[in-house]
């Protein structure tokens, strides 16, 4: 069964540090989860990865960015989810091709947390950012 995604609107891409490590999370309203109300404001967990709109997180949540803050970049507002697209392609984040790559980027953190070594399978741009994330998950 796949994992539930939520949707996350209005949001932009934050920077958060912890012990001098920066992470990459996302700040916007929140639809649909169950423990937010609709429309709350909320900040992720560290973001691992992005398969097209759907952002995960180190914690396994699953997000789908609407349309992105007016401020979150430069752009012409014209088509919000080109908007989205320059957001994504200009961040750090790891962009994988299929939501397979994403359940990867979630265990390799998982095994991080556990203490386990990481899965051979789990390419080595999630180690790094799965490492990262767990410390703030």
């Amino acid at each position: 069964m796949m994992a539930p995604v939520y949707k996350l609107e209005n949001w932009t891409l934050v920077e958060r540090m912890d012990n001098e490590i920066v992470y990459t999370c996302a700040s916007g309203e929140v639809f649909g989860h169950p423990v937010y109300g609709q429309s709350e404001e909320i900040t992720t967990s560290p973001l691992l990865a992005h398969f097209d709109a759907i952002v995960v997180t180190a914690s396994g949540t699953r997000y789908y960015l609407g349309k992105p803050h007016p401020d979150a970049t430069t752009l012409p507002a014209n088509d919000p989810f080109d908007r989205r697209d320059h957001i994504l392609s200009n961040s750090q984040l790891p962009k994988v091709e299929t939501l397979g790559e994403l359940d990867r980027a979630v265990d390799q953190a998982t095994h991080e947390l556990n203490g386990h070594a990481p899965p051979k399978s789990v390419p080595e741009t999630f180690r790094a950012q799965a490492v990262k994330g767990v410390a703030h998950a």
